[in-house]
């Protein structure tokens, strides 16, 4: 676990108080006969000439820090034994003062520019005081705003170096069209999973975003590799990070900017300095992380500044766990200016300290940089896209509008239990009869909802889309008397129903050739079906409301989509789909006990959807 915590800036000031620490700029102590020099003496014991008015006293102030920010507080502290004190700044203009804790100490709060003198006195002696000048200054930007800011440049550079080894590991170079990362022999201080040399990402001329990489000594630049994330293909809009739309950490590619962090991430409470401590390891009583979001800030941060150590800390834990990843480190942000900022990033294992800085705002270029990258990449052109005739079969076959879906759910998590949905160009009907119902509630655990729908369906009119019911015991169907909300003459079937031939998925053939894989694999333990498998969440997103039509709002570690043909011939007999997911939770609310959701799918009988219970029904009734 981490050495640190954060705590409140009035916690931490009430620590350092009592521990004595001092970062006085002005202290002063005095009685009726003496002044003590402010450089020398933090306290003096009191001296009258009539000791029978008032007792001697020994008296000395402190303070937290020496400055404070325009709407920000700064404690002050009577160190004084057996006594109240009265706090008063000089000039409440510039601060302000409220005594607290019974006159033990006071929050001076910032109003103006400039310096104030908060003298104390104890009660039982007002001859004595001592006194300690804060310099108020103008508000500070915030952590939130300065990453708003700095993700609004065109470029800049992060200087990463090791502060223990006292080494400079590298400069990240990011320009508008590239990411480049570099040691300072210019050479990649990353490799791919190939050991091939990874020097950064750029922008082809056509908008492409590829990898920048050494293989056998020389530049790939002909059919590059293109940059796949959770998210799809990279583009020359977010290469470098979704900015304020990130919603997780894998959204980016090997190497990703600031852009990567979205502001809502980060704490806005600031330390003194401007310093801000993310933590990303927090865990309440049930083992459930509680900052999700600062384990992605900790985790994208630290694969920046230690590279090879990020990648071991991987590779032990097996998987990309950002919150395991978290408890591994403390990091530190501070905000320099509104358009800087520094990242302070300790590897608790390794003990050592990592440290990165934006230098060259807006002044960073590749044109002068060792093995002149810009002029080798400009004719950069990205890899044709591999894609085989089964894929592209069953893309085909979805396409028709005519098919039958085989729905797999898993009540009790363990039992499958099937039911069938007909889909075609004028209507779509979910047959979940009494048998599957029966069965679904018999295996449902107790604190899951019953199934209660009957058959039905959905019938294309003049005028609209109109719900059905089918009755299983007088073999009739029951058409509604109003038409779908939002529904006309001019809304199908296949749209209202979210037939999986509308999904955006398959509206570029391009981007589909590039998002899922050229090989078919076995995923999912107890499945032995091949698959094309995509890890995009965009096409996770499809498939998963598709298959069970609600949103999934909540962060999702990993999600992996499978797009399996089988043919016979060249006809497709089906087409299976998949998709899985790690989300934040576990079971019996156990977070390291991470388990898959996986969902399945069949599409078969494609042409020959009509084959069921109210085709001749519901011919009455279709398009009239």
């Amino acid at each position: 676990m981490k050495k640190f915590k954060f705590v409140s800036l009035l916690s931490l000031t009430l620590l350092l108080a009592g521990c004595g620490e001092t970062t006085n700029s002005s202290v002063q102590a005095s009685s009726t006969e003496a002044t003590s020099s402010v450089a020398e003496v933090s306290s003096v014991e009191s001296s009258v000439e009539d000791s029978t008015s008032y007792p001697a006293v020994t008296i000395s102030a402190r303070a937290l820090a020496d400055e404070v920010e325009i709407g920000q507080s700064v404690e002050v502290r009577a160190i004084v034994a057996g006594t109240k004190c009265t706090f008063t700044s000089s000039d409440p203009s510039i601060a302000t003062v409220v005594t607290q804790d019974n006159g033990v100490r006071a929050d001076v709060t910032g109003v103006a520019p400039g310096k104030v003198t908060i003298t104390v006195v104890p009660l039982i002696n007002p001859t004595v005081s001592a006194s300690v000048t804060i310099n108020v200054i103008a508000s500070k930007p915030t952590l939130r705003d300065a990453l708003k800011t700095v993700q609004s440049l065109d470029n800049y550079t992060i200087n990463v170096t090791n502060i223990t080894d006292k080494k400079t590991i590298g400069n990240m170079l990011v320009t508008e069209n590239a990411i480049i990362y570099n040691d300072l022999y210019g050479d990649s201080v990353m490799t791919d999973k190939n050991s091939n040399r990874l020097h950064g990402e750029m922008v082809t001329s056509d908008g492409k975003v590829v990898y920048v990489k050494k293989e056998n000594g020389a530049f790939v630049t002909t059919g590059a590799e293109l940059v796949q994330t959770n998210v799809g293909l990279l583009t020359a809009d977010n290469f470098k990070g979704t900015k304020g739309a990130a919603k997780q950490a894998f959204e980016v590619g090997e190497l990703y900017s600031f852009d990567a962090i979205n502001p809502n991430w980060v704490t806005d409470v600031k330390t003194e300095k401007n310093k801000y401590v993310i933590d990303g390891e927090a865990l309440d009583d049930e083992k459930n992380p509680t900052n999700i979001n600062g384990a992605f800030v900790e985790s994208l941060l630290w694969k920046i500044v230690d590279p090879t150590g990020y990648a071991s800390a991987v590779a032990s834990l097996g998987e990309d766990y950002y919150w395991s990843l978290a408890e591994k480190i403390d990091t530190t942000i501070t905000v320099e200016a509104s358009n800087a900022i520094s990242v302070t990033v300790d590897v608790l294992d390794t003990q050592k300290t990592y440290t990165m800085t934006m230098e060259d705002i807006n002044q960073t270029t590749l044109e002068n940089e060792d093995n002149d990258i810009e002029t080798v990449f400009a004719n950069a052109t990205a890899a044709d896209p591999v894609v085989g005739d089964k894929l592209a079969a069953g893309i085909a076959a979805v396409k028709t509008d005519n098919y039958v879906r085989v729905n797999s759910l898993f009540p009790d998590h363990e039992t499958e239990i099937q039911y069938t949905t007909y889909y075609t160009p004028n209507y779509v009907f979910h047959d979940c009869n009494a048998e599957f119902a029966n069965e679904y509630n018999t295996h449902l655990g107790s604190d899951t909802e019953a199934w209660t729908d009957i058959p039905y369906g959905y019938v294309k009119k003049a005028d609209g889309v109109y719900k059905f019911t089918y009755d299983e015991a007088t073999l009739t169907v029951s058409v509604a008397d109003t038409k779908e909300a939002g529904t006309d003459a001019n809304t199908t079937v296949p749209e209202y129903d979210k037939y999986f031939s509308t999904l955006s998925t398959f509206d570029d053939a391009s981007t589909l050739k590039y998002a899922f894989a050229a090989e078919e694999e076995a995923i999912w333990n107890g499945r032995s079906t091949k698959y094309y498998t995509t890890t995009s969440r965009t096409i996770f997103d499809e498939f998963i409301n598709y298959y069970a039509p609600e949103d999934i709002e909540e962060i999702i570690e990993n999600t992996k989509a499978g797009f399996g043909v089988v043919m016979s011939g060249d006809k497709v007999t089906a087409v299976n789909g998949t998709v899985g997911f790690t989300p934040f939770s576990g079971k019996d609310n156990d977070i390291t006990k991470h388990r898959y959701g996986v969902d399945y799918f069949v599409l078969n009988n494609f042409g020959a959807a009509t084959t069921n219970h109210v085709d001749t029904l519901l011919q009455t009734y279709i398009n009239k």
